[in-house]
């Protein structure tokens, strides 16, 4: 059974890749209709579809159950985000980063970040709970609208693109993302109880890698463009998006219960990477090649531990 479960889970994240690549088209292509401007565009547009593996995965497990790796990939993922694809990007070109995301974007990631440690303090997340959670999600919606300038470029981009077009790009994707989220759930449960490894561990480290694949891909190729709103913007806005609309709508089917052992070293993980981005950031305005490899190095470490301390 190993080696089907191994190639479902490979094909899995095929599709979540694949799923992912056409979302974004599909509804960034829709977005340039309103003239967003880039930052709000990868803050949220892009932020959404790079996070819909996320979602999906998270969803399915949270249905059947499996809600340690719903929250393992949430938490992973977020980590991931910061430590990994930040990382590459860097090495890949220093990332320029505009002052406005700085004293508005980022701390909001904080916030939120923080804010989530807060309400997990219980070792555990209810119904009201995800409330607050989704409430938080349509408030930085609003922000994201209120602060969306109209651009020119923009406008003229979106002649190249019909919305029936985009509109069945994003049909396709979401059949893609379901389809590879059951797959992935599936084989990746399969494989933690073959190896004796938690549903947790997994989540936290090759599921959320896999469903970053579609944030990497975006970010990756933006910052080999020099385009670093793109950039920093989708992962910034994907890691609220993951924290208050994905975590809000798993604990809405069933509230998670929270184990000690992630209260005292993942969570804290998360919202350190995201408060030290404000120094790192700060210097120079810019995300360095090497202060990407010491954010490399620190994902490497973390995941070592991760593995050598269960």
């Amino acid at each position: 059974m190993m080696p089907l479960n191994t190639l479902l889970f490979i094909i899995g994240l095929i599709l979540l890749y694949a799923g992912g690549e056409v979302f974004i088209k599909g509804s960034t292509s829709i977005a340039y209709l309103f003239g967003l401007r880039p930052l709000i565009v990868a803050a949220t547009v892009a932020a959404f579809a790079t996070s819909a593996p996320e979602f999906v995965v998270c969803l399915t497990a949270a249905v059947r159950n499996s809600r340690n790796l719903a929250l393992g990939n949430i938490i992973g993922s977020c980590i991931a985000n910061i430590a990994l694809i930040l990382g590459i990007c860097s090495l890949i070109r220093p990332i320029n980063i505009e002052r406005s995301l700085l004293r508005k974007e980022l701390p909001i990631l904080i916030v939120v970040s923080v804010s989530f440690f807060l309400i997990c303090l219980n070792l555990y997340i209810s119904k009201a709970e995800a409330f607050l959670l989704l409430f938080g999600f349509c408030l930085f919606i609003y922000y994201c609208v209120k602060n969306a300038k109209q651009e020119k470029n923009a406008l003229i981009e979106s002649r190249y693109q019909s919305k029936l077009k985009s509109f069945v790009f994003i049909g396709l994707a979401t059949l893609l993302l379901v389809s590879g989220s059951n797959l992935l759930v599936k084989s990746a449960v399969a494989l933690a109880n073959y190896f004796g490894i938690s549903q947790l561990v997994i989540g936290l480290t090759i599921v959320a890698v896999g469903t970053s694949l579609p944030e990497l891909s975006v970010s990756a190729v933006a910052s080999a463009r020099g385009k670093h709103e793109t950039a920093i913007g989708n992962v910034i806005g994907s890691n609220i998006f993951n924290i208050l609309l994905i975590i809000g709508a798993i604990c809405l089917v069933r509230p998670i219960f929270i184990s000690p052992a992630t209260i005292r070293f993942e969570i804290p993980l998360m919202v350190a990477y995201s408060i030290l981005l404000l120094p790192l950031l700060r210097t120079g305005f810019k995300l360095s090649r090497l202060e990407g490899f010491i954010l490399l190095l620190s994902y490497a470490v973390y995941i070592w531990i991760l593995f050598n301390r269960r």
